[in-house]
């Protein structure tokens, strides 16, 4: 109790941080105020602790270990970052490419497709297949035979004959001919003799 109050009449500084200074009266005219405005802790202040481990092997290894670390994470992470990179890279690459092979093309006619098929200018070509096979039996395409169907979308297609309105009364009989014709799979034959010419 003597060195505080000694050390706070004498207006000296405790460096050492060993003593806690209390509100003393410098002299009679003042009036010490029971509550404190701040506190102190008693212990080694930052400073003093950063002397004494800067000064020691376990600092110098603590720092050597740190920076090692930070090195390999850093490079590691580098690495990473130019493997992702190059990889993604690659895709978009990729798959650039592919869409500049398989770039739709527009094509006006049953005809124009086959042609670009058998070019090999397109992969594949979807047409109604009525139309596909009206193309095929052109004199210009006789005897292809690489042009097939890879699927079939949807519902087959009846087709119906249909006559002008002043041939009405033919439409009953053209009918009955035609349902005979198809039961006596005489429409199939001469489909086939007509693929065959």
């Amino acid at each position: 109790m003597v060195r505080k109050e000694w050390v706070v009449d004498k207006g000296e500084n405790d460096r050492n941080g060993r003593y806690a200074v209390e509100p003393v009266a410098a002299n009679g005219d003042l009036h010490a105020i029971g509550s404190p405005l701040a506190s102190a802790s008693l212990g080694l202040r930052p400073a003093e602790a950063f002397d004494r481990l800067r000064s020691g092997i376990g600092f110098r290894l603590l720092a050597a270990v740190l920076l090692f670390s930070s090195l390999v994470t850093l490079t590691l992470t580098a690495l990473q970052l130019y493997l992702d990179y190059d990889h993604e890279v690659g895709v978009i690459e990729t798959r650039l490419e592919e869409i500049g092979r398989s770039y739709l093309a527009s094509i006006a006619t049953e005809h124009d497709g086959v042609r670009m098929l058998l070019s090999g200018r397109v992969d594949y070509f979807c047409e109604i297949d009525a139309a596909l096979r009206s193309a095929l039996y052109s004199p210009e395409f006789k005897g292809v035979t690489s042009v097939r169907p890879l699927l079939t979308i949807g519902d087959r297609v009846v087709l119906y004959p249909f006559l002008y309105k002043t041939h009405a009364d033919l439409a009953p009989r053209l009918a009955a001919v035609l349902r005979e014709m198809k039961g006596e799979g005489l429409l199939e034959r001469y489909r086939q003799e007509a693929l065959e010419k």
